[in-house]
């Protein structure tokens, strides 16, 4: 995929957390099942790694920072919390549910994950946990995201937790009804995405109940999603060269709306 068809697609989403970021916070504030698991994985690998006085978090995509109050009742221990996002709305929405918080301060970092240097902006900063949950499917372009988990991965103390999701919408009807055809789109879009370059799995999603789906003038309320299936996402963690600590599939109906892989890396590097 070429550099202007990745701007483009990360403008669509840039312009919907921008107009969206409330309401769309409104709707993501309890944990996600798989959280647990992985917290539970992470805990179990450091205790034969490493001990630490304090322990340093990185949320890479962090809109409203509800992993850190799941981290905060499952970790009862001091922590060092590093929230990072694109959109400086939902890193507003993060800010009100950090206020207040003692045990847990957040650091809230604004950076295009996208097409702004990735995570150069941390450096020399280092984590015990890294996690990009409910992101990757707003990365544009392979490499692109094969560069991102690779920078998350250098963001690691050695011995370091990686942890990431990849959300399976593409193998429930549910989301695959709310599919908007890029011929569609380009009929009314100001910005024309060039189709030839999009890849398998690029699509466009509405968001919200069907009358906010129609967007009036200005179209639908719509995302740029990459749907990775189980293939594609083991592909993309065996570029990494981590060691695999945990795989499953969690949350929504039936258990399986997302899937997830905690990689250890190793405690020589």
């Amino acid at each position: 995929m070429n550099p202007l068809t990745i701007a483009a697609l990360n403008r669509i989403n840039r312009r919907f957390y921008s107009d969206r970021s409330e309401q769309f916070s409104q709707t993501r504030k309890t944990p996600w099942p798989g959280w647990a698991e992985v917290v539970a994985t992470f805990q179990d690998h450091r205790s034969t790694i490493f001990t630490t006085p304090r322990l340093s978090i990185l949320d890479v995509g962090c809109g409203n920072s509800r992993l850190l109050p799941a981290i905060e009742g499952q970790l009862h221990e001091k922590c060092r919390y590093v929230g990072v996002d694109s959109s400086l709305p939902m890193l507003v929405e993060a800010l009100k549910g950090a206020v207040g918080r003692s045990r847990v301060p957040a650091i809230l970092v604004a950076t295009d994950l996208v097409s702004g240097g990735g995570l150069e902006c941390l450096e020399p900063q280092t984590f015990d946990l890294a996690a990009a949950f409910g992101l990757l499917h707003h990365i544009p372009g392979r490499q692109t995201r094969v560069h991102l988990l690779r920078s998350m991965a250098d963001r690691l103390e050695p011995g370091g937790v990686l942890a990431v999701s990849f959300w399976q919408f593409g193998e429930q009807e549910r989301f695959l009804r709310r599919v908007i055809p890029w011929e569609a789109y380009n009929l009314r879009a100001s910005e024309r995405i060039d189709v030839a370059e999009l890849e398998e799995g690029d699509v466009l999603l509405t968001w919200g109940d069907a009358e906010e789906a129609g967007g009036g003038s200005r179209g639908p309320a719509a995302r740029y999603c990459h749907f990775t299936d189980e293939s594609a996402a083991e592909q993309l963690i065996e570029s990494l060269d981590m060691e695999i600590l945990a795989h499953f599939f969690s949350d929504g109906d039936g258990g399986r709306q997302n899937l997830y892989y905690v990689l250890g890396k190793s405690a020589s590097n």
